[in-house]
């Protein structure tokens, strides 16, 4: 556990102490307290537009925040191909990842819409990262008329979402699962819960699980809210379940590029991976940010409480718990936890609304330390996070490489490009323009990302015959670097094999009677079975 859940978790805990709230009451009702408080309001109301001007500026950035990304956005072009977005482990290629289909297609439309490049492909997350905030906003100030109160709690949720920035902005659209999660949240909310409501949420679920399939824990909560609420308990839920299975049939039939079975292969391979527990235990420390305050809330006010609500904070714990178990399989970590939020922000909202905590003068001091530790984080983690990812991207402006990139293809017309890797980790940043290529046409793919992922499944025989073949006419590999000698995090991911038989295949030398031009960043890489096509360059 870090130091800074450490401290959390205890300063947490005093939520719990009787005798130090007491005390506090006695101290913090003075005006300059309530002046503090307000200071600190604010700063949480600030992070509303510090995470919406971050996303704006990675948005028109040359570059990736994440080395998911780079694979997200090639595989979400393949709907202009055709080609599957889950294949088999046993295919040459090697590029699939549990993200939903519906991820992939939110991205295409918006790059079909738009053109194909790195700003099209981020533009779907981002998009959807505003309306997620405007969402929570919003369906806070459904239930507690408070103007002031909304925009702290879309505060709470950005604060978070800071701390671990690129899981909320990067193309996977988690930003996209979130808001479909508000959406079911509006249909909690309101008075009249008929069969539309039911059929409404269905449909919402179905295309939760779409996008990223473990979301569909964290609307659990909303789901039993909803069942709870009906009168018609037996029909609305399996009226849900099965409008559920309806949609969900639907938006697998709808695509003839997913294949569900090959879906469920690769999530029984990546799955196997180890889990941690240390890393359980982070995530379960980090989501005590709103168990432990809704359990005070709610334990303390237990009995004024109605049965839906009940239920709803139950689940929320539930949800909370099996998130911390998905999220510490190696790889992930506390941004699983971030479909949730929402749900905490819906609890206090009640709560509010109920005129309880939030609002009895006796209870300020739960207000004022809860703000207090939020602050903590933000100064610990969240701030310095965005500085580092700001950073980050101005060091790795790739403006000058992707101009580079867009040379080499005009080049060399009609022939299959492909981005390879180096051996450095500068190098294996230029990798990150790779969909650039995948946009230009269709090749064979093997990404890294994807390899990483899975380092349970090597690289078989067929992937090798792709490299002894010439799928791809050439490869881009860094300038001046070792074919395919990069070893991300230390692992070995590139068999010997496989290099070897690129370098046996491959050649950077100039071929044919005609001098082949030389680049700055990349060293084109040609096949030598091929090499009669680049006598006459182009």
């Amino acid at each position: 556990m870090s130091l800074l859940n450490s401290i959390l978790f205890v300063s947490l805990l005093s939520f719990l102490n009787k005798d130090l709230l007491k005390k506090a009451n006695n101290f913090f009702n003075k005006k300059i307290f309530k002046i503090i408080s307000f200071i600190f309001y604010l700063i949480i109301v600030s992070n509303i537009f510090l995470i919406l001007l971050f996303s704006i500026y990675n948005l028109f950035s040359n570059f990736y925040l994440d080395m998911t990304e780079p694979q997200i956005a090639t595989v979400s072009w393949f709907f202009e191909y055709g080609k599957p977005i889950y294949n088999l482990s046993t295919d040459a290629e090697r590029y699939s990842f549990l993200y939903g289909h519906l991820a992939y297609f939110a991205n295409f439309i918006s790059m079909k819409v738009l053109s194909p490049s790195l700003f099209s492909s981020k533009f779907t997350s981002f998009t959807f990262l505003f309306l997620t905030l405007l969402a929570c906003y919003f369906f806070s100030f459904h239930i507690t008329k408070n103007k002031i109160f909304s925009l702290f709690l879309t505060g709470i949720i950005s604060m978070i979402f800071i701390s671990t920035v690129a899981a909320v902005i990067r193309i996977s659209n988690d930003s996209l699962g979130f808001f479909l999660i508000c959406l079911s949240l509006f249909l909690c909310i309101e008075k009249n819960i008929s069969n539309k409501n039911f059929i409404l949420f269905a449909l919402l679920s179905a295309i939760l699980f779409g996008v990223k399939p473990n979301f569909i824990i964290s609307i659990l909560p909303s789901a039993f809210f909803l069942i709870s609420k009906s009168k018609e308990k037996i029909f609305h839920s399996l009226l849900t379940f099965f409008s559920f299975l309806f949609f969900l049939f639907l938006i697998f039939i709808l695509f003839k590029s997913v294949s569900f079975t090959n879906y469920l292969s690769w999530v029984k391979l990546i799955m196997d991976r180890k889990y941690s527990f240390e890393m359980f235990v982070q995530n379960i420390s980090f989501a005590l940010i709103w168990i432990i305050p809704t359990t005070v809330l709610y334990v303390s006010d237990w009995k004024k409480i109605n049965f839906e609500e009940k239920i709803f904070f139950l689940f929320l714990l539930i949800s909370s718990t099996f998130l911390s178990i998905t999220g510490s399989r190696i790889g992930s970590g506390t941004a699983e936890l971030f479909s949730i939020i929402p749900s905490f922000l819906f609890l206090l909202s009640l709560s509010y609304k109920r005129k309880y905590f939030f609002l009895k003068k006796n209870f300020f001091s739960l207000y004022f330390l809860f703000s207090f530790f939020l602050i903590c984080t933000l100064i610990h983690s969240s701030t310095k996070g965005l500085i580092k990812k700001i950073s980050f991207i101005k060091e790795n402006d790739l403006s000058l490489q992707i101009s580079e990139i867009n040379e080499i293809i005009s080049h060399y017309p009609y022939r299959k490009i492909a981005m390879g890797y180096g051996s450095s980790y500068k190098g294996f940043l230029t990798s990150y323009l790779s969909p650039i290529l995948t946009f230009n046409t269709n090749h064979f793919v093997i990404d890294a990302s994807h390899l990483l992922e899975t380092m349970n499944v090597k690289l078989n025989e067929k992937t090798i015959k792709g490299i002894n073949d010439c799928y791809n006419d050439i490869y881009l590999i860094p300038k001046n670097e070792s074919p395919f000698n990069i070893k991300p995090f230390n692992k070995e991911i590139f068999s010997n094999k496989f290099k070897e038989s690129f370098v046996k295949n491959y050649t950077k030398k100039p071929m044919g009677f005609s001098p082949m031009p030389t680049y700055s960043f990349f060293d084109t890489w040609k096949c030598k079975k091929s090499m009669f096509k680049y006598i006459i360059p182009g």
